[in-house]
Order: structure tokens, then C-alpha cells, then sequence
């Protein structure tokens, strides 16, 4: 089966099969069952390939979906590889220049979202901009913050803080440091103002789309 526009591959169905047929046998063992089959670069230090970044998709989506109640219904196609320059603002988010690039597809009545990451980035940095992208084709789907740029991509950086801030929160402190007084800006309003009022009032306060 080639890669579809659901972004599976041959490799990553076989492995979504055996971890099926593994949690069963658990089940049935035990009456619990976490079981998931682990391949060997499941725990490589970078990420460099689609089939890696997949592995990782589906872990970020869970945590995304947990810890800031963010969760997509169309189609995710994910490529691990340069995404294209995106001009002088690059530098500005990141020291390192374009990371992650987010955009939608629309065939027809379909839609699905596209996210392209840069490979051999340590795998905490790549599940990090993956959840940052993804967080872009949230606002998408719910249309959240379209009139307001700025806090649409300090959302997405607040929760890329939140991702490096667990393993490498050092790396976490430079997003807060951002050099662009638009977007710098927004994102340390929303790190403040979730420090005053916590979590979910904060995804409430963005939700509501008016500030």
C-alpha cells in the first residue's frame, strides 16, 4: 500500500497490527492492556523519517488532547523533511531558521492538513514544532483566532513551550525570549496569564477569540 493522504505507510500498519494483537493476548492475560510493540528507533534521540514522525504523531496528538484539550478530526499527512523557506520572519521564531511548516489541502469536499518538520532535530525539539504545527490545524478546523495573528501563533508557541519545557527547559526559556515584538509579545501574555488563572481558563480565554 503506498502512503495515502491518512499518511499511513506498509511499515506503520504492520506495527499499529501487532500492537492490536499484543494488547488482546494482554487483555486476556491480565484484564488490562497497554501493551505497544516497540521498534528499534521508537526511542532514537532524532527523528529523520516519515515512519519515525508518524510514531510520534500519534503520541503528540494524545498529549495535545489531554493536556490542552486540543484534538483534530481531518486527516494529518505528516513529512519529515525541509520544509520550504519561509522568508525573513524564519529567524525570528527560531534561531535555527524554518523548523515546521503547517497548510491545508482542500480536494473537493475533502480537507485534510499537511505538516512538514525538519528532520535529524532531537526528538523532544520534533514533538515540540509537530505540536506546534498541529495547534495551527486546530485554529483551522475551529477557524479560532483568524483575526488575530499574533495570538494565533503565541497559542501555538505556548503550547511548544509547554512540550520542551518537561526535557529540555532550557531550550523551552529561548521561545519566551523571541526577538519579533508581536509574536515575543503574545506568547508571554498567554504564559502570564495561565500562570495567574491556570490551564483551562486559559484555553477558555483563547477559545473565546476576542482579546
Amino acid at each position: 500500500m503506498p502512503q495515502s493522504m491518512f499518511g499511513y505507510t506498509q511499515e506503520v500498519l504492520l506495527v499499529d497490527m501487532l500492537s492490536s494483537v499484543g494488547r488482546f493476548i494482554e487483555y486476556k492475560l491480565t484484564g488490562q492492556s497497554e501493551y505497544r510493540l516497540m521498534v528499534p528507533f521508537e526511542g532514537a534521540r532524532t527523528v529523520n523519517t516519515d515512519l519515525e514522525g508518524k510514531l510520534q504523531l500519534d503520541e503528540v496528538r494524545k498529549k495535545l488532547w489531554s493536556e490542552f484539550s486540543v484534538k483534530t478530526r481531518w486527516p494529518v499527512l505528516l513529512e519529515v523533511k525541509a520544509p520550504p523557506p519561509a522568508g525573513w520572519k524564519a529567524g525570528f521564531y527560531h534561531s535555527e531558521g524554518n523548523m515546521g511548516r503547517y497548510q491545508v489541502n482542500v480536494m473537493g469536499s475533502e480537507k485534510s492538513h499537511q505538516v512538514t518538520v525538519r528532520p535529524n532535530l532531537a526528538t523532544p525539539v520534533f514533538r515540540a514544532i509537530l505540536a506546534h504545527e498541529l495547534v495551527h490545524a486546530y485554529q483551522t478546523e475551529k477557524k479560532l483566532l483568524e483575526q488575530n495573528r499574533a495570538l494565533r501563533e503565541g497559542m501555538a508557541r505556548w503550547v511548544e513551550y509547554h512540550f520542551l519545557r518537561e526535557t529540555m527547559p532550557k531550550q523551552a526559556e529561548k521561545l519566551l525570549q523571541v526577538r519579533h515584538f508581536t509574536f515575543g509579545k503574545s506568547v508571554n501574555t498567554i504564559v502570564a496569564y495561565e500562570a495567574e488563572h491556570g490551564r483551562e481558563e486559559t484555553l477558555k480565554w483563547l477559545a473565546n477569540g476576542e482579546h
